[in-house]
């Protein structure tokens, strides 16, 4: 979308930031039904990991938008190069996500 047309949808865009945010909440306790675990970590953090959460949802979605703006004035070539690195840089952060190591899983044994 051209960069001018891309700025009137900001408003809505920070409008569904807040629907986010107000169903963190409702999701956490549904999965905390689930895993016991999670359950649990609810009690004991209780606000303190929904603002946790809350803070995370709104970084990933401030760069969301970012990424959007840094798309707007490119060509439809640029725009396809740009989401192409983006994909992989992604895909990179989620394997070491899927495949921490040994210390890694340790951390996430813990958990």
């Amino acid at each position: 979308m051209p960069t001018g047309e891309l700025a009137d949808l900001k408003g809505d865009f920070d409008k569904i930031n807040g629907v986010l945010a107000g169903l963190v909440g409702d999701v956490q306790n549904e999965l905390a039904e689930i895993w016991s675990i999670l359950g649990l970590l609810n009690r004991f953090l209780g606000s303190v990991e929904k603002i946790i959460i809350n803070f995370s949802m709104k970084k990933a979605r401030d760069a969301a938008w970012s990424f959007a703006e840094k798309l707007s004035p490119l060509s439809e070539e640029q725009r396809q190069q740009a989401i192409a690195e983006k994909d992989e840089m992604i895909a990179l952060f989620s394997n070491v996500i899927s495949h921490p190591g040994f210390y890694g899983s340790l951390i996430n044994l813990a958990i």
